[in-house]
């Protein structure tokens, strides 16, 4: 279930027939363009990017990435449109299937682990949270092993599980405010 993180890019190879020597893109919303040194630099809608002989990656926040090859021929260049996909619409209905499936099998477990905690069966609640994490390593299944732990009595491991939380988001509200709670300080809502 590693679809949380979603990176993919398209290719263009950039190559047409107009005007020798001129090979342009026209990008049909705002976005970064970065270079082959990981210069970032914004361009606007419609803006004409000059495709140089370096490939170059355009980048929107919750789109697939671009990324243009130019190609060797300088006979053959035009302009082109594109434009960046929206990650949620990428791969269509049966990705989006598929992702719906995933999302339910996880939220089942976690109902099952919080059936077993409701039966005081915590030990057990554990080994479901540690097999969950391997497949949905996300914060909310850490934030329950940590809780796990503290139903235990094992203070120290909770501790250790919320701080590894706080490397990662430090401004974690509920992983600040469990801390708080274990180290018996008072907690600020």
């Amino acid at each position: 279930m590693s679809y949380f993180w979603l990176f993919a890019s398209i290719t263009f190879l950039a190559s047409s027939c107009a005007k020798p020597g001129t090979a342009q893109l026209v990008l049909t919303q705002s976005a970064t363009l970065r270079d082959s040194e990981q210069a970032s630099k914004p361009i606007k809608a419609n803006e004409p990017i000059e495709l140089t002989s370096q490939p170059i990656i355009i980048e929107k926040e919750g789109h697939i990435s671009l990324m243009v090859y130019p190609m060797a021929d300088k006979e053959a260049r035009s302009t082109m449109t594109a434009s960046l996909v929206k990650i949620e619409d990428w791969g269509g209905p049966s990705y989006q299937k598929k992702l719906q499936q995933d999302i339910q099998v996880a939220l089942d477990s976690i109902n099952e682990v919080q059936i077993l905690l409701g039966q005081k069966k915590t030990t057990n609640a554990l080994e479901k949270i540690v097999d969950l994490e391997k497949k949905l390593p996300i914060i909310a299944i850490k934030l329950l092993k940590a809780n796990c732990y503290v139903l235990l009595g094992d203070q120290p491991r909770a501790v250790e599980v919320i701080n590894d939380i706080l490397k990662e988001s430090p401004e974690h509200k509920i992983a600040k405010q469990m801390l708080n709670q274990i180290q018996g300080k008072r907690v600020q809502q």
